[in-house]
């Protein structure tokens, strides 16, 4: 079994009535190189940025983990306000 990463589950983001993505999954394995490629407009850097855990201000949720350190976003989202107030 390979271990992963990043394990992405049911991550949905929706930006002016604009469904960019709505419950992706995916799991990124270590030791292994990933792609994402799309037409412009469609959220690559948006989910990239999300995956940093930048972007906060977000209408997003899902779940993050990597290493297997869960990251539920709705928490992450209040936390970083938080911090940031």
């Amino acid at each position: 079994m390979t271990q992963q990463a990043c394990v992405v589950s049911n991550l949905s983001l929706e930006l002016a009535q604009n469904k960019l993505f709505t419950n992706l999954s995916f799991q990124l394995p270590i030791g292994q190189f990933t792609g994402l490629i799309g037409r412009n407009g469609q959220g690559k850097s948006l989910l990239m940025s999300i995956l940093h855990g930048e972007k906060t201000t977000l209408p997003y949720s899902g779940q993050i983990s990597w290493l297997r350190q869960h990251q539920h976003l709705h928490q992450l989202q209040r936390i970083q306000s938080a911090t940031i107030a």
